[in-house]
């Protein structure tokens, strides 16, 4: 089915199963729980929960600038969606790299561990 069409029909709740991905643009948890708010457009599944919602509120809200607080409500968040099975992960995409010790200099992206070779050097 062309993308285009897929989401017209998710959008308006007109399928059985939906297989997507998700893919992250940084290194914060709020940015994939967001995605399943109430009011979220991404939320193509349709959930729904106030208890879900209330906490992201917080997470977002009255909570933003308590770094403590504002991740206990992510991670509440996070056990209300998994045990509700808001979502069922099938697949988490990482690799591994082996790198000699005699390489040094490479430069690691702490949130995605790609590889920056531009300072590396072989000792």
């Amino acid at each position: 089915m062309p993308f285009t069409a897929m989401l017209g029909k998710v959008s308006k709740g007109d399928y059985q199963l939906n297989l997507t991905s998700w893919a992250m643009d940084f290194a914060d948890p709020s940015q994939s729980l967001t995605i399943l708010t109430s009011d979220s457009n991404s939320n193509m599944g349709h959930y729904q929960s106030k208890s879900y919602d209330r906490a992201m509120q917080a997470a977002e809200g009255t909570d933003a600038l308590n770094a403590t607080k504002r991740y206990q409500d992510l991670v509440q968040a996070g056990k209300i969606a998994l045990n509700d099975q808001a979502v069922t992960p099938l697949y988490e995409g990482r690799s591994s790299i082996l790198v000699k010790s005699h390489l040094q200099g490479v430069v690691y992206n702490n949130f995605s561990g790609a590889a920056n070779y531009r300072t590396a050097y072989v000792k």
